[in-house]
């Protein structure tokens, strides 16, 4: 990869959230810095207002000093994702946004788009289009929840 080219960036809402960026995948342990980045991927490109956030990071009733953990709980999420995939993670006001680029980049928008490509095809009457946009979404989703099924010992 040469130094203009974005390093690739993948976030995975179907099953359990997924951070992968140059092949690397990151590890988002804490359960409260996976809601947020889950709060966060749910609502891409859009600012998400902080108290909105504390809302869901802290299940409907957050603490007094929400809005002093909340950044810290951000900055967090950030150096686990790493450079590149931190990166995308932005603090705007009244909040923070989590920036994806392409649709591929994430799942949910991603198996969408194949979802509106089926859709489209079937109104013009293409019934191979349609068929291949379906398989398409539903292989990727459920690929990807195969993957995360304990295998048997």
């Amino acid at each position: 990869m040469n130094g203009d080219a974005p390093a690739e960036v993948r976030f995975g809402l179907l099953g359990p959230i997924l951070v992968s960026s140059a092949g690397s995948a990151a590890a988002v342990r804490a359960a409260r810095q996976r809601t947020l980045l889950e709060a966060l991927l749910l609502r891409a490109n859009r600012v998400v207002a902080a108290d909105e956030l504390a809302d869901q990071v802290w299940d409907g009733v957050p603490p007094a000093g929400a809005a002093a953990t909340l950044p810290s709980y951000v900055l967090r999420l950030r150096r686990a994702l790493g450079p590149v995939a931190g990166g995308r993670l932005q603090t705007r006001s009244p909040g923070y946004l989590i920036e994806v680029r392409e649709d591929s980049e994430l799942d949910l928008q991603l198996f969408a788009a194949l979802r509106r490509m089926a859709q489209d095809a079937a109104a013009g009457q293409d019934w191979s289009g349609a068929a291949a946009g379906w398989r398409a979404g539903s292989s990727r989703a459920l690929a990807r929840r195969l993957r995360t099924l304990p295998t048997p010992t």
